[in-house]
């Protein structure tokens, strides 16, 4: 299988490199820009590319599919910002992730609440990557 990863994220690069190492068999590329009409033809010759919450309009499933690509694997939750007729129409499968992890739904809550207590400066700010939870940030919230 070769698969295209769209706006990865610096959390995520540990994990890419970690199946990557565990399936040498199969091509994983990734990059930090987001799918777009203009980024979609780093994926011809693939067959799947993965990417987080980017709108998936008719067009860029057209484009998607006369470069190859079958599956588009969505790393969030929801699929309100996919047009799912057009990726039918496509021949291109869409799949999600079924629903957030306890921890994951606890972070999200989190950083809703940091926002406010960030802007009062109770918090630090987010760093320039968005990164919330360092391991210092995390003791921050403990302690708070």
């Amino acid at each position: 299988m070769k698969a295209y990863v769209f706006s990865l994220a610096p959390v995520e690069e540990a994990f890419a490199k970690d199946w990557q190492d565990q399936h040498p068999d199969d091509v994983l590329t990734v990059t930090h820009q987001a799918l777009t009409l203009e980024t979609a033809d780093l994926a011809k010759g693939y067959d799947a590319v993965s990417t987080q919450p980017e709108r998936l309009s008719a067009d860029l499933f057209k484009k998607l599919a006369s470069n190859g690509v079958k599956h588009v694997a969505l790393r969030k939750v929801g699929v309100d910002h996919v047009d799912l007729a057009a990726a039918k129409d496509a021949g291109i499968a869409v799949s999600n992730v079924p629903a957030y992890s306890p921890p994951c739904h606890c972070r999200k809550r989190l950083d809703r609440g940091h926002v406010p207590l960030e802007k009062v400066g109770l918090l630090p700010p987010a760093d320039a990557a968005g990164q919330l939870y360092t391991a210092q940030r995390a003791n921050e919230r403990r302690n708070f």
